[in-house]
């Protein structure tokens, strides 16, 4: 398997946000080479590339209805959790 990271040389300055991505993907590719397990090293290669993409994989719209779904779930582990504590 290659790469996913070609490091991208420019004249202009990195921002903030694109330095802490590109450490983050070296730093995914340098675990992925030391790593001795194959599922390890799939793992980390497919997470250096979805950083490295920098596109949201899915978005709330994708899903409709999930994030009031996820929020009911929230509100009754709050719920729960008060009564327990009583």
């Amino acid at each position: 398997m290659t790469t996913p990271l070609a490091p991208r040389f420019t004249d202009e300055p990195l921002t903030a946000d694109e330095l802490a991505r590109q450490k983050t993907v070296a730093c995914l590719l340098k675990a992925r080479a030391r790593s001795h397990s194959p599922s390890d090293r799939i793992a980390l290669a497919l997470a250096a590339a979805l950083v490295e993409s920098n596109a949201p994989v899915a978005t709330a719209a994708d899903y409709p209805g999930w994030a009031e779904h996820i929020a009911a779930i929230q509100a009754a582990n709050h719920t729960a959790r008060k009564e327990a504590a009583r």
